[in-house]
């Protein structure tokens, strides 16, 4: 009855936003009718409040509403300065290839780990991707799968490091499956992202950057100095974030007021200035996009505290693939609904523990959860970093998914195959 309830929900989300209505507000409809399916009218309410409170409210949730509005901002500011543009044309002149873009760029902002910084790269695709024929969807498709798909094997990510505190887990038990997964759903995805490009369009990507590109060495010096140049408010976000630790939410809005400061005497300060702001900033606060984050948000923590998680316990921990079951479908389907790696984490660990810990020769299939929750999280139709992404490029939500769910569905079946043969 708590997973039918739980796919009632998560799919009601969906058939909503097939009829054209915001997924904001059919996540809001679909968290109401799950608090009270679950808690009844006074157990629902209670449920109702302190998901409000969590989301809106408590700094975890107010922080991730405010960093994806600064996000947002701030590609939409680096767009208006021309930083955007100048960041593409000299990484094409180093890279020449603007199908490597299209993977780099994600997989950089991979050391960006914060709520829904997935958004991040979108702005600079999307010019990218236009260059090669890539479909708005396709684009959602490589920037949330080529960021993702690294923190498989990132040993500093917030969840991999709270599994390895809770559980002892150590980073050398990670890497066989971790690898393993990074490869497939690797191959898989840029499969599905470049097959069936123009090949004029291609072939004509490459061959401008290459007459581009200079061989000296002081060309391509002065290429990397005019990027960094022009990445000032990127750079920011990551030396803030990475090297000072300081919060995702501040790292974003300092970056933002990097981007608006004029760093060039091309034009007058103060008009140049007001241009940033009334063309960048002003329309980077996406009402549209708050509404939708706030929603999937208002979702994920009605179903963390109806308490249908754990009630799902019992059932599972007495069957005979008990290791299997909860090492990888729970985790996955887990993260699927909630939208949240480390949320999975926190809810499904505590399931998984008594079986690992009461046999060290188990402790295999703590990576196994890692990564199952992971690719869950990752191809979830409430995770931040995918709506925000689909809303940032304006991509069709049934088709950028339906690619998703296949590259996560690669990383799942891994680490099932896994699952199966350790239990043998």
């Amino acid at each position: 009855m708590n997973a039918m309830l739980l796919t009632v929900a998560t799919a009601a989300i969906f058939l909503a936003a097939r009829r054209k209505l915001s997924m904001g507000v059919s996540a809001v409809i679909s968290g109401l009718f799950l608090a009270w399916a679950a808690k009844g009218i006074t157990g629902g309410l209670q449920t109702l409040a302190i998901s409000l409170y969590t989301t809106f409210i408590k700094p975890e949730g107010f922080n991730i509403l405010l960093a994806v509005v600064f996000i947002n901002m701030l590609g939409n500011v680096m767009r208006a300065s021309g930083a955007m543009d100048e960041l593409v044309y000299y990484i094409r002149m180093l890279s020449r290839d603007t199908r490597k873009l299209v993977f780099l760029i994600p997989s950089f902002t991979t050391l960006v780990a914060g709520p829904g910084a997935g958004v991040l790269p979108a702005p600079l695709l999307d010019p990218v991707g236009d260059e090669i024929g890539l479909s708005q969807e396709k684009k959602t498709v490589a920037t949330i799968v080529f960021r993702h798909m690294w923190y498989s094997v990132y040993p500093i990510y917030t969840p991999f490091i709270l599994l390895e505190q809770t559980s002892g887990m150590p980073y050398s038990a990670l890497l066989l499956p971790a690898i393993t997964s990074l490869i497939v759903v690797g191959l898989v995805s840029t499969r599905l992202v470049f097959r069936d490009l123009p090949v004029d369009a291609a072939e004509s990507a490459v061959a401008a950057a290459s007459e581009t590109a200079s061989n000296g060495v002081r060309s391509i010096l002065h290429a990397i100095g005019k990027m960094l140049f022009a990445a000032i408010p990127l750079v920011v976000l990551v030396v803030l974030r990475i090297g000072f630790k300081v919060s995702f939410t501040v790292s974003c809005g300092l970056s933002c007021i990097c981007a608006v400061l004029p760093m060039s005497a091309e034009r007058p300060f103060f008009s140049e200035l007001k241009r940033r702001i009334i063309e960048g900033a002003i329309p980077g606060f996406n009402w549209k996009v708050m509404e939708t984050v706030a929603g999937v948000l208002f979702f994920s923590h009605v179903v963390v505290n109806s308490g249908l998680v754990s009630m799902l316990a019992p059932a599972l921990s007495g069957h005979a693939l008990s290791l299997v079951i909860l090492s990888v479908i729970v985790p996955f389907a887990i993260g699927f609904m909630i939208g949240s790696h480390i949320g999975t984490v926190g809810l499904a660990l505590p399931l998984l523990l008594p079986l690992t810990q009461a046999n060290p020769e188990t402790g295999g299939f703590l990576a196994l959860f890692y990564l199952s929750s992971l690719m869950g999280y990752m191809v979830s139709p409430v995770h931040v970093c995918f709506i925000g992404t689909l809303q940032c490029l304006n991509a069709e939500l049934k088709e950028a998914w339906r690619m998703l769910v296949v590259c996560g569905a690669a990383g799942f079946i891994v680490c099932l195959a896994f699952g199966v043969y350790w239990s043998l």
